[in-house]
């Protein structure tokens, strides 16, 4: 009685704009989608309060998060891929920093997200903002971090978009301080605890309307992470690898490679 298929469910009170969900019993390795109906669009409501319409579907679940680490440093990168691996990411490192990865390379990973680091100005600039903004546009999630943030930054329809949440120059060493959570309710700090971060180079200068989620305690505004409104646009204010094994801050890492949104539940890691 699914995929295309027509049935009944419960409408609050049959009321027009109520919603009502429908819970299906899929079959073993399938999930059910669009479960939600609006009881003034989309099928009938009788009467009794019951919405009649299209049934939802049981399908395949999405592939869990993968990531791809575009890092000019390999040292850096593989404790970047060891520490998300321990989380039950499948991570993999760009090989080649000097070309950028197609948009069908970059394809196994619309589902988790692209991490962004470097110290050097990438190959071009244009060609990389525009590539990043079209894997953002067909469903991936893509996380910079300084100094890919605030130097060398890529330009293309990542900067005409907005999408930069730092400007350059405007990067400096942050002594070690324990963090602040602004936004307790974000998915981005869902299950995460308090922890003290240790110092490091870090961006200084937010731009394009980014609100903090995170930030450093003793530097007053200084964002740790920070999401752009709208979007799942986030940018972590950290090199990644200078988070310690075991700390809160991968938690919060993990939530931004599967973060829908804000008020939008998190991608499943499995």
């Amino acid at each position: 009685l699914l995929n295309g298929t027509t049935g009944t469910g419960a409408c609050s009170g049959g009321r027009l704009g109520d919603s009502c969900q429908l819970f299906p019993i899929c079959p073993a390795g399938t999930v059910a989608t669009n479960t939600t109906r609006n009881c003034s669009s989309g099928g009938t409501v009788a009467g009794s309060g019951n919405w009649t319409g299209q049934l939802p579907s049981c399908d395949s679940p999405p592939p869990p998060p993968r990531v791809l680490l575009l890092y000019d440093d390999s040292t850096r990168a593989s404790t970047v891929q060891s520490r998300l691996t321990a989380l039950g990411f499948t991570v993999t490192i760009w090989p080649n920093f000097a070309v950028w990865p197609t948009l069908t390379e970059l394809a196994p990973y619309i589902t988790g997200a692209v991490i962004c680091f470097w110290g050097s100005q990438p190959a071009d600039v244009t060609a990389g903002g525009n590539l990043l903004a079209s894997f953002y546009g067909s469903g991936g999630n893509v996380i910079f971090t300084p100094w890919a943030a605030c130097f060398g930054m890529v330009s293309g329809a990542w900067a005409s978009n907005g999408y930069s949440l730092f400007s350059t120059p405007g990067y400096g060493v942050q002594s070690a301080a324990s963090i602040r959570v602004d936004e307790p309710s974000s998915p981005l700090v869902a299950g995460v605890g308090t922890w003290t971060h240790p110092g490091q180079t870090l961006c200084y200068n937010p731009v394009n309307g980014g609100v903090s989620v995170v930030s450093y305690l003793n530097a007053g505004t200084l964002p740790l992470v920070i999401r752009k409104p709208g979007t799942r646009i986030v940018s972590i204010n950290v090199m990644l690898e200078f988070i310690p094994a075991g700390s809160e801050g991968w938690k919060v890492v993990s939530n931004a490679i599967r973060y829908n949104g804000e008020g939008l539940p998190l991608r499943s890691l499995t």
